[in-house]
């Protein structure tokens, strides 16, 4: 796949993220689940490699080195959403 197409996925996938807190306030079920059928398919299109590296991200301090060279790259990724 592309790049551009899984940093489009990756910008689409963080309009979701926040389209599911807002419901999951609302307490909505019928949009939380809409919603993260939606995730489910995008992060299918990232590949494992994105769902490695989400959940290795609470093992990351984020006050380190280590973390904020992290940090930065997914700084970069969003002003490209942007």
């Amino acid at each position: 796949m592309r790049c551009k197409s899984k940093l489009e996925a990756y910008c689409t996938l963080g309009k979701l993220h926040d389209e599911i807190q807002q419901a999951i306030e609302n307490h909505d079920l019928d949009a939380i689940e809409a919603v993260t059928s939606r995730t489910d398919a995008l992060e299918q299109t990232l590949g494992p490699e994105y769902d490695r590296v989400i959940d290795g991200l609470d093992q990351i301090d984020l006050n380190t080195a280590e973390g904020q060279q992290l940090a930065d790259v997914f700084k970069t990724l969003q002003d490209k959403c942007e």
